[in-house]
Order: C-alpha cells, then sequence, then structure tokens
C-alpha cells in the first residue's frame, strides 16, 4: 500500500521520492503505516515549497537581469560610444 501511495504523492507534489527516503520512512518502528504516509506528504509540500520558492527567485533574477541588458542598450545608444558596443553584442 505505501508503494501506491508513493506513487501518488510523487505526482500529487511534482516530486520524486527517492528509494532511500522512502526506505527511510517505512522502516521506522516508530510509526505506524499511516503516520509514514502523512510524514511523506509532509515532507512532498516542504520540498514543493522549496522548488516554488527557487523558482520565483529565479525568475526574479532573470526579470532584473533583462531589465540591465535594456538600460545597457540605452545608453549604448545614447552615448553611441565604440567602447560601450560590447554591452549590445
Amino acid at each position: 500500500m505505501l508503494k501506491e501511495e508513493k506513487s501518488e504523492l510523487e505526482k500529487r507534489h511534482g516530486v520524486c521520492i527517492s528509494a532511500a527516503a522512502f526506505d527511510l520512512a517505512t522502516q521506522s518502528e516508530h510509526f505506524a503505516e499511516k503516520c509514514v504516509g502523512k510524514i511523506l506528504d509532509e515532507a512532498c509540500k516542504i520540498v514543493q515549497e522549496k522548488f516554488r520558492n527557487c523558482r520565483d527567485e529565479i525568475d526574479d533574477f532573470n526579470d532584473k537581469a533583462r531589465e540591465l541588458s535594456r538600460t545597457l542598450i540605452k545608453l549604448h545608444r545614447d552615448n553611441n560610444s565604440s567602447e560601450t558596443q560590447f554591452w549590445v553584442d
């Protein structure tokens, strides 16, 4: 049953649960099968959120890089200097 739940969690959260992580969670003597599913679900939520945050940071970085590029091109065009040509290339 846990193998089926693993597959469903991976699909639902868009993550991959490694064999080592799955084995560690399922081999614990301290948790009932129901608790293991909840633990894996919460772990998947955390990983999914970290990926989302990372993706947002990358998008912000790329937006700033494009803004910088546009500004450098505008400066080059305004000054029309051969010294700033590499900004455009």
